[in-house]
């Protein structure tokens, strides 16, 4: 099956993967798996989970381009200030 380029679905879209994705894997499903029934490539769907796992369902909220950029430049800053 042919991965999707998620950047050509609609914000609603990409945000019903995201949880759907997170949902299959609370529910037994391989990231493989999950690749598949979503037609996302594995290693999109591994970083859903990984952020899914270190910061909850906030962590695969979708932002706008903007904020995303500048909530990343905020936790790059705050993990410098830290050490």
């Amino acid at each position: 099956m042919k991965n999707t380029d998620g950047r050509n679905l609609s914000r609603e879209v990409q945000q019903h993967n995201r949880n759907l994705a997170i949902h299959l894997f609370q529910a037994g499903k391989t990231r493989k798996e999950i690749a598949e029934i979503v037609s996302i490539h594995y290693n999109v769907v591994c970083r859903w989970i990984r952020a899914w796992q270190k910061g909850g369902d906030q962590a695969i909220e979708q932002l706008d381009q903007g904020k995303w950029f500048f909530q990343k430049m905020i936790d790059w800053h705050k993990k410098l200030l830290l050490f």
